[in-house]
């Protein structure tokens, strides 16, 4: 099965309101794949649209990561511009991918074993 980590599910960064989240359009896209979808966000502890997709929130990064194949960041938030990119490798699923929507990865810092990809046009392949 693959498993897609989604960080970030408030609607904006250093906040606790998912309402409108961007992050929900993202889940009802990849629902139709199937993957096993889980969301972290350190400043949201529960949400009931989640539970009701069947998508899980944790919240431990470290758990939303371990084996993903893809890795999306949806939400800017600064515990996530501050990641240990070769640690965070270790728990990946490699070749891994990862979409940054915040521009919160530094692409210099991009270990190998990873695709990256913005929606700010850089794109950085160490597959």
């Amino acid at each position: 099965d693959v498993k897609v980590s989604i960080l970030g599910l408030a609607f904006r960064a250093e906040v606790s309101d998912s309402r409108n989240s961007p992050t929900y359009n993202i889940i009802y896209a990849l629902k139709e794949y199937q993957p096993e979808i889980i969301v972290h966000d350190p400043f949201i502890k529960e949400d009931e649209l989640l539970h009701e997709l069947r998508v899980k929130l944790v919240d431990c990064l470290e758990t939303a990561c371990e084996n993903a194949s893809l890795l999306i960041i949806a939400t800017g938030h600064g515990v996530y511009k501050k990641i240990d990119l070769e640690e965070l490798v270790k728990t990946l699923n490699l070749p891994a991918a990862i979409v940054d929507g915040c521009n919160v990865i530094d692409s210099n810092r991009v270990p190998k074993g990873i695709y990256l990809t913005s929606l700010w046009g850089k794109t950085i392949n160490k597959l």
